[in-house]
């Protein structure tokens, strides 16, 4: 079995604890995301984030529950980031 992939340690550089902002090279990366525009305060948010974070975690822990795919591997669920 993999160790487990911890971006708070693995990505450091690209995700720096600095009190200043900094500039950062970003490699290719995939995401499962939500777009749309409005107010980040309504239900409809919510609900996109609730879901958002529900298959996050269903991936993360499909292993656990004896569920493999190709590529799989344990890690540490993201925090939300917004563009």
């Amino acid at each position: 079995m993999h160790k487990k992939y911890t971006w708070r340690t693995a990505e450091k550089t690209i995700y720096p604890i600095k009190k200043a902002p900094s500039i950062a090279t970003l490699p290719t990366q995939t995401f499962i995301t939500i777009s749309g525009s409005g107010n980040p305060n309504s239900d409809a948010f919510g609900r996109k984030i609730a879901a958002l974070y529900a298959v996050s975690y269903a991936i993360r822990m499909a292993p656990k529950k004896g569920i493999h795919f190709p590529g799989s591997f344990e890690y540490t669920v993201y925090p939300l980031e917004g563009f």
